[in-house]
């Protein structure tokens, strides 16, 4: 508790590099057994993994308000950064500049969350569970929401997303973010917003799980999923992966362009920006960006030629230069 972990390097290192982990008692984690409040800062890590594979630069389970901000890693087998499990939220992920990971696996990404297991916590968790230590009419099982912003992620080797909210992840805000290689993704769970980045180049088709684009949605209908105020790059005008009962869009998604076939309430999306060569839209099953807003998806967005290199760099600039949204 209280802890910092600031201005080290870790180099060669046979599995994690930093872990947070506490215990729990079931799914009860209302006792103070947990790392809480820690700092992980300013440190440069890198080849880690050497004997241990299912690894990172952070990892954390069963711990609560810690801040992850202004580090270096790279060169690793699997996620740079990884999220155990939903317990009790309040994570701040911030500055940090990852790339060259899942260098010896598939999936995943330079970011990474799993959510497998809900836990009964104290809605006061942020003052580290000091008013009541036990079960009470102040424990939830639903975590505080977590920020991912002023990132520079690189998704590199094998990796698919450059955020992963996988297996029912939930109450998180990733915003601001520099994303190269890959873009946001959620499988299960509700209550993410991706939104204000700048993404290029997301879904290598040469990769693992490859063709995932700027929003990859895996679930069928969860709410409070957002996808906004976003510029993304691609090279050939499709924009999102999602799954809609039938399929996925841009695969095998639903048959008709047509709002009883596309729900506003299993994504909503508005006020993005997209780019493409010559300004195209190749995102089935809509014929244009014209035809996907009458479905009732992007109010307000566009879509634009792709602009010289240094422009989409100067914007990546920008995106890590605001304040972060907690909207």
């Amino acid at each position: 508790m209280d802890s910092r972990v600031t201005f080290n390097e870790f180099v060669h290192i046979g599995d994690s590099a930093v872990v947070a982990a506490g215990i729990s008692n079931g799914i009860f984690g209302t006792a103070h057994t947990f790392p809480n409040r820690n700092l992980i800062a300013n440190n440069h890590i890198r080849e880690i993994g050497v004997y241990g594979k299912q690894t990172s630069c952070f990892f954390q389970s069963i711990a609560a308000n810690t801040t992850l901000k202004d580090n270096l890693c790279y060169n690793g087998p699997r996620a740079g950064i990884n999220w155990n499990d939903g317990f009790a939220g309040n994570n701040l992920v911030e500055g940090n500049l990852v790339f060259n990971m899942v260098r010896e696996t598939g999936d995943h990404g330079p970011y990474n969350s799993w959510d497998r297991q809900p836990y009964l916590t104290h809605s006061g968790v942020d003052d580290g569970f000091t008013k009541q230590q036990k079960y009470g009419s102040d424990a939830s099982l639903l975590k505080k929401n977590d920020v991912i912003t002023k990132n520079f992620f690189i998704n590199g080797y094998n990796g698919v997303w450059t955020i992963d909210h996988d297996d029912g992840s939930q109450f998180f805000n990733d915003t601001g973010n520099f994303m190269v290689f890959g873009g946001c993704k959620n499988y299960l769970g509700e209550q993410k917003s991706c939104d204000r980045n700048v993404i290029v180049h997301p879904g290598l088709s040469s990769r693992s799980a490859g063709g995932r684009k700027c929003q990859t949605d895996d679930n069928k209908e969860f709410s409070k999923q957002y996808h906004d105020n976003n510029h993304c790059f691609t090279p050939d005008g499709n924009f999102y992966s999602y799954v809609r009962g039938h399929g996925v869009l841009g695969a095998a998604g639903p048959n008709s362009c047509d709002s009883k076939d596309i729900s506003p309430h299993f994504y909503q999306t508005w006020n993005n920006t997209f780019y493409s060569p010559g300004a195209t839209w190749a995102t089935a099953p809509c014929a244009s960006l014209a035809a996907w807003q009458a479905a009732g998806q992007d109010a307000g967005s566009r879509i634009l030629p792709i602009p010289d290199a240094d422009t989409i760099v100067a914007m990546g600039k920008a995106a890590l230069a605001e304040q972060p949204s907690l909207a």
